[in-house]
Formats: structure tokens, C-alpha cells, sequence
């Protein structure tokens, strides 16, 4: 597990509203752009690499304060796809 004091990813710019409520009220930063979202993730964010991919890398980022998603990167668009729990 590698910690990164400021883990930024990059998806596509269609966020969600409650996805973004959510990342938010976890303290991280989103910024909107003309054709992608920046999310940085706070300090004390964890990020472990899942093992066994086929085609995309997928990994588990887990936050500071326990919430915990999964990052799917999509090589074909270089971007990457977040998952978590409603």
C-alpha cells in the first residue's frame, strides 16, 4: 500500500451530482473542467493496486477517514472511472 499525501485522478468530466457531494463531503477537492474531472484526494489517502487485471487497471483508494472506492483506469480513454457505495 502506498500512501500519497496528494492522490489526484482524472475522469471523465460527467460526474454525478451525488457523486460529487460525496467526494466532497469526504473532504476531497473536485474540479470541473471543460472535459474531465480532477479529484484530489486528502492527505492519509491509501491506494493498493487489485491484482488479476485483464485489461484495465483497477485499485482500491481507501481515505483517511475510512471511506473506501474503487478506480477502474480505462486505457482506451486514459481516464479513470470511480466506483464506491451509495
Amino acid at each position: 500500500m502506498t500512501e500519497h499525501p496528494l492522490l489526484q485522478i482524472t475522469t471523465p468530466a460527467c460526474l454525478k451530482v451525488e457523486a460529487f457531494i460525496a467526494l466532497v463531503s469526504h473532504n476531497c477537492i473536485v474540479q470541473i473542467l471543460h472535459d474531465r474531472a480532477v479529484i484530489t484526494f486528502p492527505p492519509g489517502t491509501i491506494r493498493e493496486e487489485i491484482p488479476l487485471h485483464v485489461h484495465d487497471r483497477r485499485y482500491r483508494i481507501v481515505l483517511a477517514d475510512g471511506w473506501e472506492l474503487m478506480e477502474q483506469v480505462v486505457g482506451w480513454i486514459g481516464k479513470s472511472v470511480l466506483y464506491y457505495a451509495g
